[in-house]
């Protein structure tokens, strides 16, 4: 795609968002902190007349009396942004906030450029809504991978606005310090590491999605709450239900909602595919229905039943996703410090300039490298 055609894309944002009249130093917020120097008001403080962003961004707030209090709140279509000029703290203001797909495009783009997504067209295809909520009513379940972070806005805005990988993991772990690699459940908030070698820390707010935290074996994961109903750990089935019950959390998956089975096996149950016998993990799609092999069974998921459509991306990978996603057939690239990608069928891009990144490969694709 040739740079202007990009450029005429931004220039249209920006009018769309009236940041054409912007100072220097109100430059849309590009390099706006992912987290902010205020509190919550009525929170301690320290540092009279310091001013900033509220930690939700929707009031400017001062320290007065040890104590934030607010300067002025933002309306339902803005929110609070911290104004830096050459690196030095100058105000605060309300603004329009991002469309929500550029915003979920920056986060891909974030996650990618620091080895948390494969590329940004996946993490955009994952993190959908749409299909994060077929994925919740077909498994009733939502696992703490990337893709599934930029489902909740506070994520995507932490995210969007990220400039380096450190800032990455601390919008991914709600900014706790996570010693070690591992699974678990952190009150309603589930923990896991991406990968074996690369023990990237995640966490998912399984309440902002209204479900409950669980965990399974080495798994954690959010999922549907449930009655206990004296079931122990998701080690048994009972008819296509596996029941989890631990530290008073309660939630279930009911196999057949993924037109699976539920199969014990030793201290452990799962779901299986209830077809025929196939090899492997592949999937494919037989008009709109995803055809995948779980536990050496074909397993089929009717992804029409969600107002989502199967799209083959190789002979080997399928997957429900959005129409607009499934129109899509280029993958990313790079024109200078522009990431281009595709979304809803059309090329569109990012400047990776914005949050002082340079364009580059990473993963299976493209993505602006952080630092």
């Amino acid at each position: 795609m040739p740079r202007t055609a990009v450029s005429w894309f931004f220039a249209l944002v920006s009018v769309g968002l009236g940041l054409a009249g912007l100072t220097a130093c109100e430059d849309g917020g590009g390099n706006n902190p992912s987290t902010v120097r205020g509190g919550a008001i009525g929170s301690s403080c320290g540092g009279e007349d310091t001013y900033g962003c509220s930690p939700d961004r929707r009031d400017q707030v001062v320290c007065q009396a040890g104590k934030w209090a607010s300067a002025g709140a933002c309306s339902e279509v803005t929110q609070c942004y911290e104004v830096e000029q050459a690196g030095t703290f100058v105000g605060t203001t309300c603004r329009a906030a991002e469309p929500t797909e550029l915003a979920r495009a920056k986060a891909c783009s974030a996650l990618t450029g620091c080895g948390y997504a494969l590329s940004v067209s996946a993490c955009l295809r994952g993190s959908d809504p749409a299909v994060v909520t077929a994925r919740v009513g077909w498994e009733d379940r939502v696992s703490t991978d990337a893709a599934a972070q930029v489902a909740l806005p506070d994520t995507t805005t932490c995210l969007a606005q990220a400039a380096t990988c450190a800032s990455v993991s601390a919008c991914l772990t709600a900014g706790k310090a996570i010693a070690t690699c591992s699974s678990g459940c952190d009150g309603q908030v589930a923990t896991a590491c991406l990968g074996n070698d690369l023990k990237k820390p995640l966490s998912l707010n399984c309440a902002a999605l209204s479900l409950s935290c669980q965990t399974d074996g080495n798994n954690s994961f959010c999922a549907a709450p449930s009655t206990c109903g004296g079931a122990s750990s998701g080690t048994s089935c009972e008819g296509n239900l596996i029941r989890y019950c631990e530290s008073g959390r309660s939630a279930q998956v009911d196999c057949a909602k993924q037109g699976a089975t539920c199969l014990a096996s030793g201290n452990s149950a799962t779901c299986i595919g209830t077809g025929v016998g196939c090899l492997g993990k592949g999937s494919s799609c037989d008009g709109s229905v995803l055809v995948r092999c779980t536990g050496n069974q074909e397993q089929r998921v009717d992804c029409a039943s969600k107002g989502l459509t199967c799209k083959a991306w190789s002979s080997q990978q399928a997957e429900c996703v959005t129409a607009a996603a499934a129109s899509c057939t280029t993958g990313e690239s790079c024109s200078g410090t522009q990431l281009v990608f595709c979304e809803a069928g059309k090329a569109v891009g990012i400047d990776c300039a914005d949050v002082g990144a340079t364009c580059g490969p990473k993963g299976l694709a493209f993505a602006c490298l952080m630092k």
